[in-house]
């Protein structure tokens, strides 16, 4: 075996078969050079670094070996000014780990900032797999090889140095580029002066605009386009409920225009919304207007209380209800008033309810927290209340008052009356008034009613014409029947007029005469029903 020489370390076999296994690179970036610690170490795959690093320099150049590709030789530059140290022993760094690990002929690397003792080290490296080795090159320090150089180098005699020469495989000297880059006309820019064209050329336009003109370089010019006709009709498009709609080709061009209505606007559509200005609209796209609004808000019944001015009905349906109600025990009223009398429909707060009257400070209608009913006053009709009423003295036909009843007198006639009388809340006994049948006025001017409706009346009168009018007490029901008229004297001297007689001009309420002289104070008497 050389007595100089590498061997990958655990570390490297385990790095490049994950790279073989994976598919990956293995980036090779240093190679680390150290001193041995005195002695040239020998070889030792267990390494995981140098005995001593010394230094470590980033790879140069790197290249796969020519007739084997599982080598691969590596090339580092050490710089002048770099040194100081004795290099007896070198490692590859691959990935931060120590992949191979070799010993090296003692060296003295000396630092010389004049640039004269740079150290180069090539060496090749035995890889399983030189497919998945990948060197990470320091480009600053990359030296090209002479197969390169012979390649690509351009010796200096090569240059042309002149802008006549037509050799299309040799370079331009820099110096003729910059003659170029001081006498160019840049595309933008203007000639220090103009030329006129030999012949003149002629500028046409045509499609959407249409025009030419000449130009010989001499002098700007210019034409008038015309344009071609869109195909729509000239004129004004859009009114106060219309909005146009416009159509534009890719040129930019308007093709078409047409209008069309603003439509209403609903509940689900943007549009055009017509003003209402009557509160008893159905309409349900027309939206009221300002006055109106003010009009709601002046005159509503704020739900927090208020005062209705005006009338108020209320209708409900067989399946509604009308409800006053109070929070917790509080008084709930009903008021019911105009000028001259008050009342309510009140549940009080002592559980009590019922019609009560404000006015004269009195219950109508009690119904009491115990659940007994109180009616206070006279009824004006009763219906469906059992209450007695007990015969009196020639009277038969007394019992209970759940309808009208009759009274029946003994023999010889017989008296019909009606339940009229007031009852109290429990069973009572009334004695019969009977005076309605036979009523009378007995004073000067006076009646007096019989039972069968017969009506006596009379009465006198004044007066100094020779006819007149009389106005009964009251008016006969039916029919007036007859009439007398006669003069009345406080002395005992005869009458001044001769005779006085009843007119046909008598009615139910009055009584009409006539005589042949003035009669003064005369009396009259007439029968009716």
């Amino acid at each position: 075996m050389a007595e100089y020489y590498n061997v990958t370390t655990n570390l490297g076999d385990a790095e490049i078969a994950n790279a073989i296994a994976t598919n990956t690179k293995l980036d090779i970036t240093h190679v680390a050079f150290g001193d041995g610690n005195g002695s040239v170490p020998t070889p030792n795959k267990a390494r995981t670094s140098l005995v001593r690093e010394v230094h470590r320099q980033a790879v140069t150049k790197y290249e796969r070996h020519k007739t084997n590709a599982n080598w691969i030789v590596i090339e580092t530059i050490i710089p002048s000014n770099v040194g100081g140290f004795t290099i007896r022993e070198m490692g590859v760094i691959a990935n931060g780990k120590l992949i191979s690990h070799g010993s090296h002929a003692p060296f003295e690397k000396v630092e010389d900032p004049s640039g004269v003792s740079e150290y180069r080290l090539k060496f090749t490296q035995n890889i399983t797999d030189g497919s998945v080795v990948e060197i990470m090159l320091d480009e600053s320090l990359i030296y090209a090889s002479q197969a390169w150089v012979e390649e690509n180098f351009i010796k200096r005699i090569d240059i042309i140095d002149n802008l006549t020469t037509n050799e299309p495989a040799k370079p331009v000297s820099a110096k003729q580029a910059k003659v170029l880059q001081d006498n160019k006309l840049d595309k933008n820019a203007n000639a220090a002066s103009a030329s006129k064209l030999e012949t003149s050329r002629q500028v046409s336009f045509s499609g959407a605009a249409t025009g030419s003109f000449n130009f010989d370089g001499s002098t700007g010019t210019s034409c008038t386009l015309t344009l071609a006709n869109s195909g729509v009709t000239a004129g004004t498009y859009g009114t106060t409920l219309k909005v146009p709609v416009i159509t534009v080709n890719a040129k930019g061009l308007i093709t078409t225009v047409t209008t069309q209505d603003i439509p209403s606007a609903s509940t689900s559509v943007k549009g055009l919304v017509q003003l209402s200005n009557a509160l008893n609209s159905t309409s349900t796209v027309q939206a009221l207007t300002a006055a109106q609004g003010k009009k709601l808000q002046d005159e509503k019944l704020d739900k927090s209380g208020g005062t209705v001015t005006g009338g108020l009905n209320i209708n409900i349906d067989a399946d509604g209800g009308l409800s006053v109600n109070a929070g917790g025990t509080t008084q709930a009223q009903v008021r019911v008033s105009n000028s001259i009398h008050n009342g309510m429909l009140q549940a009080s707060v002592g559980g009590n309810f019922g019609l009560y009257d404000t006015t004269f400070g009195k219950w109508i209608v009690h119904a009491r927290s115990s659940g007994d009913v109180e009616l206070n006053g006279n009824a004006a009709s009763a219906t469906n209340c059992s209450r007695s009423i007990a015969a009196g003295n020639g009277l038969s036909g007394g019992g209970e008052l759940n309808a009208n009843r009759t009274l029946t007198l003994g023999t010889p006639g017989t008296i019909t009356a009606s339940t009229g009388n007031a009852v109290s809340a429990s069973s009572h006994t009334h004695d019969l008034n009977i005076d309605g049948f036979f009523q009378a006025a007995k004073s000067a001017n006076g009646y007096q009613r019989f039972p069968g409706g017969l009506i006596l009346q009379w009465g006198t009168a004044n007066s100094d014409s020779t006819s007149g009018t009389v106005t009964m007490p009251i008016a006969f029901p039916n029919e007036t029947l007859f009439g007398l008229v006669g003069e009345t004297k406080s002395d005992t001297s005869g009458p001044t007029f001769n005779f006085a007689w009843v007119r046909g001009t008598t009615t139910k309420s009055t009584l009409g005469w006539q005589s042949t002289g003035n009669p003064g104070l005369f009396s009259w008497f007439a029968i009716g029903y």
